[in-house]
């Protein structure tokens, strides 16, 4: 399976590391960054329409899908995302582009958020999907954290154990992965899945996405403790899903102003994988009105994905000054109904304590500062 027309595969060396790359479209470049376990082929049915207006590029990360497989070495430091953000700042200038904007969900995010911070002068707007920084998410794990993120601590075990278990049945593990982590919808493209298969089903593949994990709890978390305090200067905007653990446990917007200096968010129907939920009539109204409105998707595979703008630069030009609403970004007008966040019911509870400060968190009819708004046109 590949991208369709007009997308061109291509490898390019990234200082000794051959990186799998995508590349279609015209218009100011994008990088697209996937997530575990899958590939640049997540971004299938979303890629062709951003390339309409961006030159798109949306790449392997080092250890997944066809890109090179470093052996994993002392400490993990071959799977740090600063390695990892280095190969896509190498690849991007390779491809002459020295400024673009970056859009990453899940371990993808976590590489975008190491790439603004060490390139801020490359990255022109981040955009972040169903995550929160890596070291926020460590330094508050609870009980909770533990069992919605289990395959965390699962990844990082010593001595080859998720190495052996996975490899014993790497497409028991991919598909088991993929149906457990979004809400209602249609089930992922077959054949997208069967290339995240095709591609675990090599040792080293294994064993590279185990050292990513590793070096998240041991030399990410060094890096990131060394930059605390350091804030990402591009505009950001999130983007979480109402059903996700991300969504139900934390202020994402909050907890990005923590670490970013322009941050603009917003849940969108989902779990971890951005997409449209259950098929009801209005979802289907939603679904159409943004598709008038010229939207784009953002998310999964299966092409089931709400259109949301949250693409760079990309927003109509009746809507450039207004609101972040409906009719202007193709966002759904009320927030999507989810379990309260559990993060919020705890500050209800605290009766005697002032109500929950509100501008913490962004609705679609909250402005936002210009530069974050960026973002969305």
């Amino acid at each position: 399976m590949r991208l369709p027309e007009p997308f061109r595969t291509t490898d390019v060396d990234a200082g000794g590391v051959r990186i799998r790359a995508a590349v279609g479209g015209d218009g100011p470049p994008l990088l697209l960054l996937h997530g575990y376990p899958q590939t640049h082929l997540i971004w299938h049915d979303v890629a062709p329409r951003l390339a309409g207006r961006f030159t798109v590029v949306a790449t392997d990360l080092r250890g997944y899908g066809d890109s090179d497989r470093p052996a994993p070495g002392p400490g993990d430091a071959a799977y740090a995302k600063r390695a990892m953000a280095g190969d896509q700042l190498a690849v991007m200038a390779a491809l002459g582009f020295d400024r673009f904007g970056v859009a990453g969900h899940d371990r993808g995010g976590r590489v975008a958020h190491r790439l603004a911070l060490d390139a801020p002068e490359a990255v022109s707007a981040l955009a972040v999907l169903d995550i929160v920084p890596t070291r926020h998410a460590l330094r508050h794990a609870d009980a909770d954290f533990g069992h919605g993120y289990w395959h965390w601590f699962f990844l990082t075990a010593p001595a080859g154990i998720p190495e052996r278990l996975i490899g014993n049945d790497p497409e028991f593990w991919i598909t088991a992965r993929m149906r457990s982590r979004h809400h209602g919808g249609t089930p992922f493209d077959p054949a997208a899945v069967a290339e995240y298969v095709r591609c675990f089903a090599d040792p080293a593949a294994i064993a590279a996405s185990c050292a990513d994990y590793r070096a998240a709890a041991g030399i990410d978390l060094t890096h990131d403790d060394a930059d605390a305090g350091r804030l990402v200067q591009a505009p950001l905007l999130a983007l979480w899903g109402a059903h996700s653990f991300v969504g139900r446990t934390y202020d994402v917007p909050g907890v990005w102003r923590e670490y970013a200096r322009d941050v603009a968010g917003i849940p969108v129907d989902a779990d971890h994988c951005p997409r449209s939920g259950r098929r009801s009539s209005r979802s289907t109204s939603r679904r159409s009105s943004a598709e008038r409105s010229g939207g784009t998707g953002a998310g999964c595979a299966s092409g089931q994905v709400e259109p949301a703008r949250w693409a760079l630069g990309d927003r109509p030009k009746r809507a450039r000054n207004a609101r972040l609403n409906a009719a202007g970004s193709g966002i759904p007008h009320r927030a999507p109904t989810a379990p309260t966040p559990r993060w919020a019911s705890s500050r209800r509870r605290r009766s005697s304590q002032a109500p929950c400060n509100r501008s913490s968190r962004i609705t679609p009819t909250t402005e936002v500062s210009s530069s974050a708004k960026s973002l969305c046109r």
